[in-house]
């Protein structure tokens, strides 16, 4: 009788552990669309940063060229950029 429960026992943890392990890939997987999305999205950032930077430097050499009073005058990645040079 006990040979019986402790066999039932091993086949009712068995499956929980399968349940379990089939979960967890699940979730690996989500995780690791998440961290690709992350890796892909600061890849943009880091694009339009640089963007931002380049007219930032255009607009620092103006300022420098023609003495043009630009007090004020940066771009910043809130705002939309229209810089035509």
């Amino acid at each position: 009788m006990e040979i019986a429960n402790t066999s039932s026992r091993i086949l009712q943890l068995r499956d929980t552990m399968v349940n379990l392990n089939e979960e967890i890939h699940q979730k690996n997987e989500t995780i690791s669309k998440i961290e690709n999305e992350i890796v892909k999205r600061n890849a943009i950032i880091e694009r339009k940063q640089s963007t931002i930077d380049q007219y930032n430097k255009k607009i620092d050499q103006l300022r420098s060229k023609d003495g043009v009073s630009t007090d004020g005058l940066f771009v910043s990645s809130s705002d939309p950029v229209y810089v035509y040079l």
